[in-house]
């Protein structure tokens, strides 16, 4: 039976089996950023099942830390407002990767649908976490499953 409670300490321990690095979420009480990043994940369908949104800090930390790039290219991304080519490349690999956050949470199997960097969707439905990467700093991550 698949569950949709979201869980920051398995979701940390995710991203860290990916990086080598220690990985964070705790529970986040900032307002939900007007900019980022987020991946939607489908059933064989089509029908959108989950989703992972990032603010833009949040995505250029996860992108650098695939294949460690430096803080400074974090820095000068959030700086600027615009995450890099190669930063959005390793994220758009990370999310492709993180379809896995969701094995045994929805039912069937699902796959990366799209990712997006224009806009905000409803982060309402979902649970926001303030993500904290070893060497890279702080984020934010919101994650939710449609039934």
């Amino acid at each position: 039976m698949a569950t949709t409670t979201i869980d920051a300490e398995e979701i940390g321990k995710f991203f860290t089996s990916i990086f080598g690095l220690d990985v964070k979420l705790t529970d986040s009480t900032s307002d939900a950023p007007a900019s980022g990043a987020y991946a939607t994940y489908v059933d064989g369908d089509g029908n959108e099942k989950g989703h992972i949104f990032c603010d833009l800090a949040g995505a250029s930390i996860l992108g650098a830390a695939l294949t460690q790039i430096p803080m400074g290219a974090v820095e000068d991304a959030v700086e600027t407002g615009e995450i890099t080519d190669s930063l959005r490349e390793n994220f758009d690999e990370v999310m492709n990767i993180a379809v896995n956050v969701f094995a045994g949470k929805v039912s069937g199997r699902l796959s990366l649908g799209s990712i997006e960097t224009e806009g905000t969707p409803d982060l309402s439905k979902g649970s926001t976490f303030q993500l904290s990467v070893q060497r890279y700093g702080d984020g934010q991550i919101n994650i939710w499953m449609d039934a």
